[in-house]
């Protein structure tokens, strides 16, 4: 079993009552699949958790990848796993640009920061290749490991206390 995160933007204005289908009909989907997880979107932004079986998890993101309301998708983390953490959600959601959840504010920027350095990462890779820079040596490790820690322990607290409202 695996727990794949990642990151992405919309490539065009994606509505409220939109992003609310998708996550009704994935939940729908992701039971039939044995997949669990939480989307964190809004302000342009796509943070997904996605678990389950490894060639479901990764079948699943290949179509996200290729999903047209998605562009700069970024993969934060790939890690096999012996249980999951959202065991009982097919797929919630958590409006991070929601005004009436204000603790959501620094993760929108976060996510926004990371985004943006994305591009420049991406040319210092290419800059570096030559000389045999690992994955290991990533600028950004650092930066995608406390991203990761923050969501993941954000969506855990929606999920074990529900303080923050997920639909």
């Amino acid at each position: 079993m695996k727990r794949l995160k990642y990151v992405s933007e919309f490539s065009r204005y994606i509505a409220p009552e939109e992003i609310h289908d998708i996550v009704e009909k994935a939940s729908v989907n992701n039971a039939k699949l044995d997949i669990s997880g939480i989307l964190m979107s809004g302000d342009g932004l796509f943070f997904q958790i996605l678990e389950g079986p490894e060639e479901v998890v990764d079948a699943l993101y290949q179509k996200i990848c290729k999903d047209d309301r998605h562009t700069k998708v970024m993969t934060v983390s790939d890690d096999s796993i012996e249980e999951r953490l959202f065991s009982t959600w097919g797929m919630r959601n958590l409006d991070i640009a929601s005004e009436e959840q204000p603790v959501l504010q620094p993760v929108r920027s976060l996510l926004r920061a990371v985004m943006g350095q994305r591009t420049s990462l991406n040319q210092l890779m290419a800059r570096h290749a030559s000389r045999g820079l690992t994955a290991d040596e990533n600028p950004l490790s650092s930066q995608l490991k406390q991203l990761d820690d923050l969501l993941t322990g954000i969506a855990m607290v929606v999920y074990t206390v529900g303080d923050i409202e997920a639909a």
